[in-house]
């Protein structure tokens, strides 16, 4: 095979290799729409740092369709000592549960809302994305237990959008130094063999 397309294969074959282990392992799919709670950092200390990432939002899948914005989020502190949480960028942190009005300061859960209620148009681009950055606390103990529901209020062309109520699990990114050493020998592989032959053609 030319040494090129001997390159260009290794180089593509290494970095799938090292995408597939960094990406999240889990997710929650509900209503057509993949929410992923990822544990940044801290997840075995008092102090985690977390990103909620949605995708597929009013894309093919999407059943619901019309999104135009997030109201409110929230998760039950099941597995830990629940102390406090940041609120992700333009968010407010309140106590208590989320229906579909939104934050409503009952149950067993803590709170992420918007100040105000985002307006229902116009409806996001098919296939977005979403991510929200936030850090809870807990008073003793470390996150590394926190199994949380999950529940969240959107705000689009629909009256009321159905809040999830689901599980879901925390994924770490997998680290790519060790488990990922494979793919990267491959793709660094894949850089010399057409280093290597541009070189040539150079000289």
């Amino acid at each position: 095979m030319h040494a090129a397309k001997i390159g260009a294969l290794g180089i593509a074959f290494g970095l799938s290799v090292l995408l597939e282990l960094s990406s999240p392992a889990r997710a929650l799919m509900a209503d057509g729409i993949t929410y992923t709670l990822i544990a940044v950092s801290g997840q075995n200390t008092t102090t985690g740092n977390f990103e909620l990432q949605i995708t597929g939002i009013n894309g093919p899948s999407d059943t619901e369709g019309g999104r135009s914005a997030v109201h409110a989020f929230a998760f039950t502190p099941d597995g830990i000592n629940f102390s406090s949480a940041t609120p992700p960028a333009g968010f407010n942190f309140m106590p208590g549960g989320l229906s579909s009005g939104g934050c409503d300061g009952t149950g067993n859960f803590f709170c992420f809302t918007t100040p105000s209620l985002p307006p229902s148009s116009p409806a996001l681009a098919a296939n977005s994305e979403k991510d929200f950055f936030f850090s809870v606390t807990v008073s003793s103990g470390t996150l590394a237990t926190w199994t949380p529901s999950f529940k969240i209020d959107w705000v689009g062309s629909q009256n009321n959008y159905d809040l999830v109520s689901q599980p879901i699990t925390t994924s770490v990114p997998a680290p790519i130094v060790g488990a990922g050493m494979p793919g990267l020998v491959i793709a660094c592989g894949g850089l010399l063999v057409l280093a290597r032959r541009r070189r040539q053609r150079i000289i």
